[in-house]
């Protein structure tokens, strides 16, 4: 597991503030779809439960990295609020202090298009790898033309709030988790915090028999 330095403390912080806000802003709400996200894959980056479809990290990294969170960004470029294109966001991503790493960015601008949080992993060379996420709701699956980029990405990941039964897919340039890809990484407690089961709870349907809420 990663060494608890102050990069780990701040992701730490982070993650409180994360569990405020989806306890505080309208559960049906992309807001609350988004900082759920953030604050699972910020718990699993501290513990380092990566997995082979959403989180695929381990490849990258030995036991002992460091953790950041919207650091590591040239200050003489826009600042984080301002940046509305994905090129000039990746653009202003700086080198960490030390290797292995992990940097996650959540963009700030509303307008941003595409991604809702971009990962940058550094292994023990410095060798960087990209990994970019987008969270929907429902089940809709937006286009994505990386040939339009000049960053390269290691993956595009679509985590949708009501995701297929089936295996997970690639289509439109996206990985697409499947609703057991999806559940697994939420865990026992997440896969009920999901909008497939807030939509459940809105139409007086009850969780699983046998569950407690």
């Amino acid at each position: 597991a990663p060494s608890l330095d102050e990069n780990i403390r701040v992701a730490l912080r982070r993650i409180v503030k994360l569990f405020n806000e989806f306890t505080t802003v309208e559960k049906l709400s992309g807001k609350a779809w988004e900082s759920l996200f953030l604050l699972v894959v910020i718990i699993r980056v501290v513990s380092g439960k990566f997995d082979e479809v959403i989180l695929p990290l381990m490849n990258n990294l030995s036991m002992d990295y460091s953790i950041s969170f919207n650091q590591f960004i040239r200050t003489d470029q826009k600042v984080l609020e301002d940046i509305v294109d994905v090129d000039e966001i990746v653009g202003c991503f700086t080198e960490p202090d030390r290797y292995p790493h992990v940097a996650i960015y959540q963009p700030k601008n509303a307008t941003f298009p595409l991604f809702d949080l971009i990962i940058a992993v550094y292994d023990k060379t410095g060798k960087r790898s990209l990994y970019a996420y987008q969270l929907k709701e429902g089940r809709e699956i937006p286009k994505l033309n990386t040939s339009q980029l000049k960053t390269k990405f290691d993956g595009c990941v679509l985590v949708r709030g009501q995701p297929s039964q089936g295996e997970t897919r690639s289509k439109e340039q996206w990985i697409i988790p499947s609703k057991s890809e999806i559940t697994t990484f939420f865990g026992e407690s997440g896969k009920h915090w999901t909008p497939e089961e807030w939509n459940k709870l809105k139409i007086g349907q009850t969780f699983e028999k046998g569950e407690e809420p």
